[in-house]
Protein backbone atom coordinates (compact mmCIF):
# COMPACT_ATOMS: atom_id res chain seq x y z
CA UNK A 1 0.00 0.00 0.00
CA UNK A 2 1.08 3.82 -0.54
CA UNK A 3 0.80 4.86 3.27
CA UNK A 4 -0.61 8.48 3.93
CA UNK A 5 -2.18 8.10 0.30
CA UNK A 6 -4.61 11.15 -1.16
CA UNK A 7 -7.79 9.30 -0.09
CA UNK A 8 -8.88 11.58 2.72
CA UNK A 9 -11.23 10.20 4.93
CA UNK A 10 -12.82 12.43 7.88
CA UNK A 11 -9.57 14.88 7.23
CA UNK A 12 -7.63 12.08 7.77
CA UNK A 13 -5.09 10.35 4.76
CA UNK A 14 -5.18 6.89 4.43
CA UNK A 15 -3.49 4.00 2.79
CA UNK A 16 -4.15 3.58 -0.66
CA UNK A 17 -3.14 1.18 -3.75
CA UNK A 18 -3.73 1.38 -7.37
CA UNK A 19 -6.30 0.08 -9.72
CA UNK A 20 -6.19 -3.62 -10.15
CA UNK A 21 -7.01 -4.37 -13.37
CA UNK A 22 -6.96 -8.12 -13.87
CA UNK A 23 -6.45 -11.53 -12.04
CA UNK A 24 -5.55 -15.23 -12.92
CA UNK A 25 -5.60 -18.26 -10.88
CA UNK A 26 -3.15 -21.29 -11.20
CA UNK A 27 -5.09 -24.31 -12.11
CA UNK A 28 -2.62 -26.43 -10.02
CA UNK A 29 -2.64 -24.40 -7.10
CA UNK A 30 -5.83 -22.61 -5.66
CA UNK A 31 -3.19 -20.40 -3.51
CA UNK A 32 -1.31 -19.37 -6.20
CA UNK A 33 -2.71 -16.10 -8.04
CA UNK A 34 -1.55 -13.10 -10.60
CA UNK A 35 -2.89 -9.45 -10.08
CA UNK A 36 -1.80 -7.08 -13.34
CA UNK A 37 -2.39 -3.54 -12.08
CA UNK A 38 -2.93 -0.22 -13.51
CA UNK A 39 0.67 1.42 -13.66
CA UNK A 40 2.23 -1.31 -11.20
CA UNK A 41 3.31 -4.21 -12.97
CA UNK A 42 2.19 -8.39 -12.53
CA UNK A 43 2.09 -9.23 -8.62
CA UNK A 44 1.51 -13.09 -6.94
CA UNK A 45 0.71 -14.41 -4.44
CA UNK A 46 1.48 -17.82 -3.05
CA UNK A 47 -0.89 -17.77 0.43
CA UNK A 48 -4.04 -16.88 -0.88
CA UNK A 49 -3.28 -12.81 -1.35
CA UNK A 50 -2.29 -12.59 2.56
CA UNK A 51 1.12 -11.66 1.00
CA UNK A 52 2.46 -10.06 -2.64
CA UNK A 53 5.53 -9.93 -4.46
CA UNK A 54 6.45 -8.57 -7.74
CA UNK A 55 9.88 -8.69 -9.33
CA UNK A 56 8.34 -6.82 -12.85
CA UNK A 57 9.59 -3.42 -12.04
CA UNK A 58 11.65 -3.34 -15.38
CA UNK A 59 9.04 -4.80 -17.74
CA UNK A 60 8.64 -2.63 -20.83
CA UNK A 61 5.31 -1.72 -19.47
CA UNK A 62 3.59 -1.53 -16.30
CA UNK A 63 0.16 -0.97 -17.43
CA UNK A 64 -1.36 -5.15 -17.14
CA UNK A 65 -4.89 -4.81 -18.62
CA UNK A 66 -5.51 -9.06 -19.11
CA UNK A 67 -3.74 -11.94 -17.61
CA UNK A 68 -4.11 -15.82 -19.05
CA UNK A 69 -2.46 -19.20 -17.19
CA UNK A 70 -1.84 -22.10 -19.47
CA UNK A 71 -4.56 -25.30 -18.37
CA UNK A 72 -2.05 -27.54 -20.21
CA UNK A 73 0.82 -25.69 -19.11
CA UNK A 74 0.74 -23.62 -16.68
CA UNK A 75 4.35 -22.05 -16.47
CA UNK A 76 3.55 -20.55 -19.22
CA UNK A 77 1.53 -17.23 -18.69
CA UNK A 78 0.61 -14.30 -20.85
CA UNK A 79 0.00 -10.24 -19.61
CA UNK A 80 -1.41 -7.75 -21.94
CA UNK A 81 -0.09 -4.46 -21.66
CA UNK A 82 -2.28 -1.50 -21.75
CA UNK A 83 -5.71 -0.67 -20.20
CA UNK A 84 -8.98 -1.05 -22.19
CA UNK A 85 -10.58 1.64 -20.71
CA UNK A 86 -11.88 4.88 -22.63
CA UNK A 87 -10.53 7.38 -20.05
CA UNK A 88 -8.07 10.25 -19.82
CA UNK A 89 -5.82 8.50 -17.36
CA UNK A 90 -5.69 4.83 -19.02
CA UNK A 91 -1.96 4.14 -20.25
CA UNK A 92 -0.96 2.60 -23.51
CA UNK A 93 1.08 -0.74 -23.34
CA UNK A 94 3.73 -2.31 -25.04
CA UNK A 95 2.35 -5.62 -26.36
CA UNK A 96 1.94 -8.85 -25.03
CA UNK A 97 4.53 -10.21 -22.48
CA UNK A 98 4.78 -13.71 -21.94
CA UNK A 99 6.82 -16.37 -19.30
CA UNK A 100 7.73 -19.76 -19.23
CA UNK A 101 8.87 -20.16 -15.82
CA UNK A 102 5.69 -19.34 -14.25
CA UNK A 103 6.49 -15.81 -13.91
CA UNK A 104 10.09 -15.15 -12.96
CA UNK A 105 10.92 -14.21 -16.17
CA UNK A 106 9.25 -12.58 -18.94
CA UNK A 107 9.79 -11.82 -22.61
CA UNK A 108 7.79 -9.49 -25.18
CA UNK A 109 6.37 -11.37 -27.88
CA UNK A 110 4.55 -9.77 -30.97
CA UNK A 111 6.83 -7.12 -32.03
CA UNK A 112 5.37 -4.01 -33.15
CA UNK A 113 1.66 -5.58 -33.85
CA UNK A 114 0.33 -4.05 -30.37
CA UNK A 115 2.42 -0.19 -30.51
CA UNK A 116 -0.15 2.28 -28.90
CA UNK A 117 -2.47 -1.17 -27.97
CA UNK A 118 -4.63 -1.91 -24.54
CA UNK A 119 -5.77 -5.27 -23.39
CA UNK A 120 -9.44 -6.25 -22.46
CA UNK A 121 -8.91 -10.18 -22.55
CA UNK A 122 -6.73 -13.26 -22.99
CA UNK A 123 -7.32 -16.34 -23.73
CA UNK A 124 -5.61 -19.76 -23.85
CA UNK A 125 -6.42 -22.94 -25.62
CA UNK A 126 -6.32 -25.78 -23.01
CA UNK A 127 -4.89 -27.74 -25.08
CA UNK A 128 -2.23 -26.09 -26.60
CA UNK A 129 -0.31 -22.93 -24.47
CA UNK A 130 1.11 -21.69 -28.13
CA UNK A 131 -2.44 -21.08 -28.94
CA UNK A 132 -3.56 -17.67 -27.49
CA UNK A 133 -6.39 -15.37 -28.75
CA UNK A 134 -6.53 -11.69 -27.63
CA UNK A 135 -9.14 -8.85 -27.36
CA UNK A 136 -7.25 -5.57 -27.99
CA UNK A 137 -9.19 -1.75 -27.77
CA UNK A 138 -6.53 0.56 -30.18
CA UNK A 139 -5.80 3.92 -28.71
CA UNK A 140 -2.62 5.70 -30.83
CA UNK A 141 -3.64 6.51 -34.49
CA UNK A 142 -2.66 3.54 -36.86
CA UNK A 143 -2.76 0.77 -33.78
CA UNK A 144 -4.08 -2.82 -34.16
CA UNK A 145 -7.61 -3.47 -32.43
CA UNK A 146 -10.26 -5.73 -32.39
CA UNK A 147 -9.81 -9.94 -31.49
CA UNK A 148 -6.45 -11.84 -33.09
CA UNK A 149 -5.43 -15.60 -33.20
CA UNK A 150 -1.58 -16.64 -32.35
CA UNK A 151 -0.41 -20.65 -32.97
CA UNK A 152 2.85 -20.15 -32.07
CA UNK A 153 3.12 -18.69 -28.63
CA UNK A 154 2.24 -15.05 -29.39
CA UNK A 155 5.20 -14.40 -32.30
CA UNK A 156 2.84 -13.67 -34.86
CA UNK A 157 -0.80 -12.42 -35.33
CA UNK A 158 -3.86 -12.87 -37.34
CA UNK A 159 -7.08 -9.97 -36.96
CA UNK A 160 -9.93 -12.10 -36.98
CA UNK A 161 -11.98 -8.62 -36.45
CA UNK A 162 -11.37 -5.46 -36.13
CA UNK A 163 -13.03 -3.11 -33.76
CA UNK A 164 -12.79 -1.88 -29.99
CA UNK A 165 -12.89 -5.62 -28.49
CA UNK A 166 -13.85 -4.91 -24.58
CA UNK A 167 -13.93 -8.40 -23.45
CA UNK A 168 -13.34 -11.96 -24.53
CA UNK A 169 -14.91 -15.56 -23.51
CA UNK A 170 -15.15 -18.79 -24.32
CA UNK A 171 -16.73 -22.31 -23.46
CA UNK A 172 -13.57 -24.07 -25.05
CA UNK A 173 -11.51 -21.74 -27.30
CA UNK A 174 -12.90 -23.15 -30.97
CA UNK A 175 -15.62 -21.14 -30.10
CA UNK A 176 -15.61 -17.73 -28.92
CA UNK A 177 -17.50 -14.84 -27.46
CA UNK A 178 -16.02 -10.86 -28.14
CA UNK A 179 -17.99 -8.05 -27.00
CA UNK A 180 -17.19 -4.91 -29.25
CA UNK A 181 -17.53 -1.15 -28.02
CA UNK A 182 -20.77 0.34 -29.85
CA UNK A 183 -21.45 -3.14 -32.05
CA UNK A 184 -22.70 -5.42 -29.29
CA UNK A 185 -21.56 -9.27 -29.05
CA UNK A 186 -20.40 -11.41 -31.98
CA UNK A 187 -19.70 -15.23 -31.79
CA UNK A 188 -17.04 -16.89 -33.75
CA UNK A 189 -17.65 -21.03 -34.32
CA UNK A 190 -15.85 -21.48 -37.00
CA UNK A 191 -12.55 -20.24 -39.38
CA UNK A 192 -14.90 -20.39 -42.40
CA UNK A 193 -17.38 -17.27 -41.38
CA UNK A 194 -15.04 -15.70 -38.68
CA UNK A 195 -17.28 -13.65 -35.87
CA UNK A 196 -20.65 -13.27 -36.59
CA UNK A 197 -23.25 -10.56 -34.83
CA UNK A 198 -25.35 -12.39 -31.91
CA UNK A 199 -28.73 -10.97 -32.37
CA UNK A 200 -29.36 -8.15 -29.65
CA UNK A 201 -31.03 -5.45 -27.66
CA UNK A 202 -27.76 -3.77 -27.43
Amino acid sequence: PITNGQMLVDTEHHDVCGRVISLAVDPTNPKHWFAGAAQGGIWQTTDRGATWTTNTDALPSLSIGALAISTKSPNVIYAGTGEAYFTFDAYDGAGILRSTDGGTTWTQVGGATFANCRFSAILVNPFDEKDVRVAVVRSGRGATNGVLHSTDSGYHWTQERAGSATDLATPGFSTAYAGFAGEGVFRRTDDAHGFVQVANPW
